[in-house]
């Protein structure tokens, strides 16, 4: 079973950890202490840290047994830290996820002194859609919940003012591959 996860998170690294975390890493800055608000395996945070020599912990509601940051279990709606403990919290195709996106959103924005790095994904018609849920069909396997929808670029902004932060960077133009159907939103966000 060992060789089994350590085969998934070489994988990981390799085709969706690595692309997505050179696309992100300017957003940070070096050595700033990282919160990963659903960091899963910690394959991107790890790939982060050693990159730019960030202090990373982690957190979700469901850690596999190989994980390779310090991650704890919390319940998907309170952060289990005191405010303004990180210089940042990331949240990497988290929100789509949550049951409710605004409450974790806002509890980011708690823990963070300033700044919120956030990739999900978002839909602007049927196919947008389709292609979430394609993507997100392998999750259900490790515990995650199918979204019950994906929100839109407008919706996204009003989310984001909802939580009471500022969009400092967007981008729209990010894909994990050649071939990634997926429609991708990378934003900074700023209290």
């Amino acid at each position: 079973m060992k060789y089994f996860s350590d085969i998934v998170a070489h994988l990981h690294l390799r085709f969706r950890a690595k692309p997505l975390g050179n696309a992100i890493a300017p957003l940070f800055k070096k050595r700033q202490s990282v919160l990963d608000i659903g960091c899963f395996d910690g394959v991107l945070s790890n790939y982060l840290a050693e990159k730019l020599e960030l202090s990373v912990k982690g957190v979700d509601i469901n850690i596999p047994k190989s994980v390779l940051i310090n991650a704890k279990l919390y319940d998907g709606k309170k952060l289990p830290f005191k405010s303004n403990s990180f210089d940042c919290a990331m949240l990497i195709d988290v929100l789509h996820h949550s049951e409710n996106p605004l409450q974790l959103l806002k509890e980011a924005r708690r823990v963070s002194k300033k700044t919120i790095v956030l990739k999900d994904i978002y839909s602007e018609n049927f196919f947008h859609y389709l292609a979430g849920i394609l993507a997100d069909l392998s999750t259900v396997f490790v515990g995650m919940r199918l979204p019950d929808k994906y929100f839109s670029k407008k919706e996204w902004r009003a989310l984001i003012i909802s939580a009471g932060l500022k969009i400092s960077y967007i981008d729209y133009s990010f894909k994990i591959n050649s071939i990634d159907p997926e429609k991708h939103i990378i934003m900074r966000l700023q209290k």
